[in-house]
Protein backbone atom coordinates (compact mmCIF):
# COMPACT_ATOMS: atom_id res chain seq x y z
CA UNK A 1 0.00 0.00 0.00
CA UNK A 2 1.44 3.55 -0.77
CA UNK A 3 1.05 6.46 0.80
CA UNK A 4 -1.26 7.73 -1.62
CA UNK A 5 -3.68 5.11 -1.20
CA UNK A 6 -3.47 4.89 2.69
CA UNK A 7 -4.41 8.68 2.80
CA UNK A 8 -7.44 8.05 0.55
CA UNK A 9 -8.26 5.11 2.65
CA UNK A 10 -7.81 6.78 6.03
CA UNK A 11 -8.43 10.21 5.17
CA UNK A 12 -11.84 10.41 7.43
CA UNK A 13 -9.64 9.35 10.97
CA UNK A 14 -6.84 11.76 9.57
CA UNK A 15 -9.84 14.58 9.62
CA UNK A 16 -11.50 13.41 12.91
CA UNK A 17 -7.90 13.58 14.43
CA UNK A 18 -7.29 17.32 13.51
CA UNK A 19 -10.69 17.88 14.30
CA UNK A 20 -10.31 16.61 17.87
CA UNK A 21 -6.84 18.24 18.30
CA UNK A 22 -8.57 21.41 17.53
CA UNK A 23 -11.37 21.37 20.00
CA UNK A 24 -9.19 19.93 22.49
CA UNK A 25 -6.90 22.86 22.20
CA UNK A 26 -10.07 25.20 22.12
CA UNK A 27 -10.99 23.56 25.77
CA UNK A 28 -8.09 24.20 27.22
CA UNK A 29 -7.96 27.56 26.52
CA UNK A 30 -11.76 28.40 26.95
CA UNK A 31 -10.62 26.81 30.71
CA UNK A 32 -7.66 28.35 30.92
CA UNK A 33 -9.34 31.79 30.37
CA UNK A 34 -12.25 30.54 32.94
CA UNK A 35 -9.42 29.90 35.42
CA UNK A 36 -7.88 33.27 35.52
CA UNK A 37 -10.97 34.80 36.09
CA UNK A 38 -12.04 32.66 38.65
CA UNK A 39 -8.83 33.45 40.75
CA UNK A 40 -9.30 36.89 39.93
CA UNK A 41 -12.90 36.97 41.08
CA UNK A 42 -11.59 35.41 44.14
CA UNK A 43 -9.41 38.06 45.18
CA UNK A 44 -12.28 40.47 44.33
CA UNK A 45 -14.49 39.01 46.51
CA UNK A 46 -11.73 39.02 49.27
CA UNK A 47 -10.93 42.54 49.02
CA UNK A 48 -14.55 43.18 49.46
CA UNK A 49 -15.05 40.65 52.52
CA UNK A 50 -12.00 42.63 53.68
CA UNK A 51 -13.46 46.11 53.41
CA UNK A 52 -16.66 44.81 54.75
CA UNK A 53 -15.41 43.60 58.09
CA UNK A 54 -13.93 46.85 58.47
CA UNK A 55 -16.82 48.91 57.97
CA UNK A 56 -18.81 46.38 60.30
CA UNK A 57 -16.38 47.28 62.97
CA UNK A 58 -16.25 50.60 62.03
CA UNK A 59 -18.16 52.76 65.92
CA UNK A 60 -18.26 55.98 63.81
CA UNK A 61 -20.25 54.50 61.07
CA UNK A 62 -22.55 52.33 63.33
CA UNK A 63 -22.96 53.85 67.00
CA UNK A 64 -25.21 52.72 68.85
CA UNK A 65 -28.63 55.18 69.26
CA UNK A 66 -27.51 56.56 72.35
CA UNK A 67 -23.99 57.93 71.25
CA UNK A 68 -25.66 59.46 68.50
CA UNK A 69 -28.76 60.98 70.38
CA UNK A 70 -26.30 62.67 72.43
CA UNK A 71 -23.70 63.51 69.19
CA UNK A 72 -26.72 65.14 67.94
CA UNK A 73 -29.10 66.50 71.09
CA UNK A 74 -26.94 66.95 73.76
CA UNK A 75 -29.08 65.59 76.97
CA UNK A 76 -28.38 68.50 78.92
CA UNK A 77 -30.16 70.66 76.46
CA UNK A 78 -33.25 67.80 76.52
CA UNK A 79 -33.67 67.93 80.60
CA UNK A 80 -33.38 71.91 79.96
CA UNK A 81 -36.12 71.84 77.79
CA UNK A 82 -38.46 69.37 79.64
CA UNK A 83 -37.99 71.41 82.67
CA UNK A 84 -39.18 75.09 80.76
CA UNK A 85 -41.94 72.83 79.11
CA UNK A 86 -42.72 71.94 83.02
CA UNK A 87 -42.65 75.24 84.30
CA UNK A 88 -44.45 77.03 81.72
CA UNK A 89 -47.24 74.07 82.25
CA UNK A 90 -47.33 75.00 85.90
CA UNK A 91 -47.79 78.51 85.02
CA UNK A 92 -50.91 77.54 83.16
CA UNK A 93 -52.35 75.73 85.31
CA UNK A 94 -52.21 78.69 88.01
CA UNK A 95 -53.52 81.60 85.70
CA UNK A 96 -56.51 78.89 84.79
CA UNK A 97 -57.35 78.72 89.03
CA UNK A 98 -56.85 82.34 89.29
CA UNK A 99 -59.42 82.92 86.39
CA UNK A 100 -61.65 80.57 87.52
CA UNK A 101 -61.34 82.29 90.79
CA UNK A 102 -62.39 85.24 89.41
CA UNK A 103 -65.30 83.71 88.02
CA UNK A 104 -66.41 82.35 90.84
CA UNK A 105 -66.57 85.35 92.66
CA UNK A 106 -67.96 87.55 90.14
CA UNK A 107 -70.68 85.09 89.69
CA UNK A 108 -71.27 84.91 93.58
CA UNK A 109 -72.01 89.40 93.29
CA UNK A 110 -74.36 88.85 90.84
Amino acid sequence: MTTTQYILENWLTFANTILLLGVAFNIGSVLSKLKMSIESNEKEILRTNLALERHKNNEVAHSTFEKTADLFVPRKEIDARLKNLEEMQSKIFNQQDLIYKILVTQKKKL
